[in-house]
C-alpha cells in the first residue's frame, strides 16, 4: 500500500488533487487488480503536515510520498533582507529528511532559487545538512520547469525525489 499526503495553503485544491489520483491509481474495489493508495490532502503548511505526521493524525503517521506546494520562499518560514534571503528553510529539511517512511517528494515551487536551496538541503549537497537528526538524503531524479504564464520571468518547476 502507498499513501500520498499533500500539503497546499489553499483548500481548493483537494478536489483536484482526489480526482487526479484517481484517475491515476483507480478506485478500491474497481475490478483493475491494481493496489489503490490511501491519498489525503490537507490545507497544511509544511510544518503542519510534518506535526501531524509525527503525532500519527496523518494517514496514521506513515506517508510514503510527500507531495508539496510551498510558497514561493519554499521550506523557508521567513524572509529577511537583512539576514541573507532565504531563513530556515534548513528546519523543514532535516524534518523531512528525518521522515523514517517517506520514499519519495514531489516538490512544486514558484520560487527557482529556493527550489535550490530546499534541493541541496534534501539531497545533501549543502554542506550544513548533515549531522545529527537529519537522517537520509533524496536524490532528485527529475526534473520540469514549466511556463505557465507566458511573457513574465515566472517558471514553475516541479522536481521529483527519492530517498537514496
Amino acid at each position: 500500500e502507498v499513501s500520498l499526503l499533500s500539503t497546499d495553503w489553499n483548500a481548493h485544491g483537494e478536489g483536484p488533487f482526489i480526482s487526479n489520483a484517481r484517475q491515476i491509481f483507480g478506485e478500491e474495489g474497481n475490478g483493475t487488480g491494481r493496489r489503490v493508495p490511501r491519498v489525503a490532502f490537507e490545507a497544511w503548511s509544511i510544518d503542519e503536515a510534518l506535526d501531524r505526521l509525527a503525532r500519527g493524525e496523518a494517514l496514521d503517521g506513515v506517508a510514503d510520498v510527500l507531495i508539496m506546494d510551498p510558497p514561493w520562499r519554499g521550506l523557508a518560514q521567513h524572509h529577511r533582507e537583512e539576514e541573507g534571503g532565504l531563513v530556515r528553510g534548513d528546519v523543514a529539511a532535516k524534518r523531512i529528511r528525518g521522515c523514517a517512511g517517506l520514499r519519495g517528494i514531489i516538490y512544486m515551487s514558484c520560487g527557482p532559487e529556493s527550489f535550490m536551496q530546499d534541493a541541496d538541503r534534501l539531497t545533501g549537497r549543502d554542506p550544513s545538512a548533515h549531522g545529527e537528526g537529519w537522517g537520509p538524503v533524496f536524490k532528485l531524479v527529475d526534473l520540469k520547469c514549466y511556463d505557465m504564464f507566458p511573457f513574465t520571468d515566472h517558471i514553475e518547476t516541479v522536481g521529483i525525489f527519492i530517498r537514496c
